[in-house]
């Protein structure tokens, strides 16, 4: 990646707010939802999961101030 690249990149990444998927660490939490666990999404990416994504789901998506 050239120098222009990454200050575009840079540029971009602070135009927007990222979102952490959590999800309830019990014995409860669904096989989707653990595999979610932890990932970092941009607030505009068509990717990020609807919640909820079942009936009962206890997964939250929280502002974070890390990046993907």
């Amino acid at each position: 990646m050239d120098m222009k690249e990454l200050i575009t990149k840079i540029w971009e990444d602070a135009r927007h707010d990222f979102l952490e998927f959590t999800a309830e660490d019990d014995h409860k939490c669904c096989p989707v939802c653990k595999e979610f666990d932890g990932m970092i999404f941009r607030d505009d990416d068509p990717d990020i999961p609807q919640l909820p994504l079942h009936p009962n789901c206890r997964c939250t998506l929280q502002l974070t101030n890390r990046r993907k």
